[in-house]
């Protein structure tokens, strides 16, 4: 009985490892200025009184496959503004950079939530994800 118990925990520990594994794997890539492996296009830049803050939330935000769709792109607004962060879709990315499409994307063909993306703070370049309510 000692022997199944130490099985079946080896197996959880297994299965724990495996998913850490997975989820670094597919994790959104951080873009840097030393990463040209752009997934992005910002719009209307030029409207926003503080362009760069824009660009630094967007290099390190991580959660916009939790957003993307996977077979065309997604303009999001960033709210109250004109601003438009247009995701690449998951099948540009796999031809582009051949990322693997990730499980969090969004087939748009299946209902979905319309989302914008805020700042989390006037002071940090931080952006959060806003549902809006259709």
């Amino acid at each position: 009985m000692k022997r199944l118990t130490f099985k079946i925990k080896q197996g959880v520990l297994f299965a724990l490892l495996l998913f850490g594994f997975l989820k670094t794997y597919y994790a959104q890539e951080i873009i840097t200025k030393d990463n040209s492996k752009i997934h992005y296009e910002i719009k209307n830049l030029n409207s926003y009184s503080n362009p760069d803050f824009v660009i630094q939330a967007a290099a390190e935000f991580t959660k916009f496959d939790e957003i993307r769709f996977t077979d065309r792109r997604r303009a999001v607004k960033l709210k109250n503004t004109n601003v438009i962060i247009e995701l690449y879709s998951a099948k540009e990315l796999k031809e582009l950079y051949n990322k693997e499409i990730c499980l969090l994307n969004i087939d748009p063909s299946k209902p979905y939530n319309d989302v914008e993306l805020d700042f989390t703070s006037s002071k940090h370049p931080i952006f959060e994800i806003i549902q809006i309510n259709n």
